[in-house]
């Protein structure tokens, strides 16, 4: 209720904001639609015993749910550039079981005379009808994993929105952001005007034409020595 809630408000148009959870629904419904197939493809091999009845509705189930999950993960990896080698082959097996499933059940219903736009075409394009129905029926597995792509692709911008918009409330309209405002190293420059130059830290440089300067003897008291005594 929030998502329209929040779409009546003005805040955002109603097909973006309901988009992620209506895929997800319609995409569980065909989900469970294949794990039915599933369950009706097993039903010969129940022999009365209760333990065989509820063990294919587990493993119907199982495949449902795997196929939700597994197609989601193959197309969130595919976005971030990740390896699915490890994932594919378990999903390709998995889909091809549910496409048998899908076309046995279709094979069952026409052979049985229960599909009325086959029975009721023009006799030139019943076998045409009958091909074309087991196709559709044979290939409403490949929806699940088609609508996993658009879900993982959904959800990837609303991660991408919502992290632009917690990076905007952090710096905030006035404030500087981290790199902006940062005071720049300065290059070394020489001496300064007026100032002569160093001579490997020691002290300034005798200017041209003037000698080195003489160091005077120091006393030990640090006293000037007296000066020679004329005779």
């Amino acid at each position: 209720m929030r998502v329209f809630q929040a779409a009546a408000q003005g805040r955002g148009n109603w097909v973006r904001e309901s988009e992620h959870i209506v895929l997800r629904l319609v995409s569980m419904a065909f989900s469970v639609a294949a794990a039915y197939q599933i369950r009706w493809f097993f039903e010969p091999l129940d022999t009365g015993d209760p333990i065989h009845y509820i063990l294919w509705w587990i493993v119907s189930a199982g495949f449902g749910l795997l196929g939700f999950y597994l197609s989601r993960g193959i197309a969130h990896r595919l976005m971030q550039n990740e390896s699915i080698w490890a994932y594919a082959p378990i999903f390709v097996l998995m889909e091809f079981f549910e496409i048998l499933c899908n076309y046995a059940k279709a094979v069952a219903a026409v052979w049985a005379g229960s599909v009325a736009w086959v029975m009721h075409a023009p006799p030139g394009q019943q076998g045409l009808m009958t091909v074309l129905t087991y196709v559709g029926w044979s290939i409403l597995p490949l929806v699940s994993p088609m609508m996993a792509v658009a879900d993982m692709d959904v959800t990837r911008r609303r991660n991408g929105e919502i992290a632009a918009q917690q990076q905007r409330q952090a710096v905030g309209p006035g404030q500087q952001r981290p790199w902006q405002g940062q005071p720049q190293a300065r290059q070394a420059v020489g001496p300064a005007q007026g100032q002569p130059p160093v001579a490997n830290g020691r002290g300034p440089l005798p200017r041209p034409g003037q000698g080195q300067p003489q160091a005077q003897a120091v006393g030990v008291n640090g006293a000037n020595p007296p000066q020679g005594i004329s005779h």
